[in-house]
């Protein structure tokens, strides 16, 4: 990691670029999550090569968090 700084800003952008193409959710975030990561191999703040953003996305996978709702588990603490 050079440089965090934007990387939050960078998955916003990678996320909300993603939706509006007309992803899923789930496919928003994994492309989202390269963006950001791409951005702090990055010397400046912001910056972002592309072709990394999408070399990177073809690593990043999506799996169930371990007790999330949505995979049929109860909440943390509602159990």
């Amino acid at each position: 990691m050079r440089n965090p700084v934007g990387a939050g800003d960078a998955l916003v952008g990678g996320l909300l670029d993603r939706i509006e193409a007309g992803d899923s959710v789930a496919e928003a975030v994994r492309v989202a999550v390269a963006v950001a990561s791409a951005s702090c191999e990055q010397d400046l703040a912001g910056g972002l090569d592309p072709a990394r953003a999408l070399a990177l996305s073809a690593l990043v996978s999506m799996a169930p968090f371990p007790g999330n709702a949505a995979a049929g588990a109860p909440p943390a603490g509602r159990r």
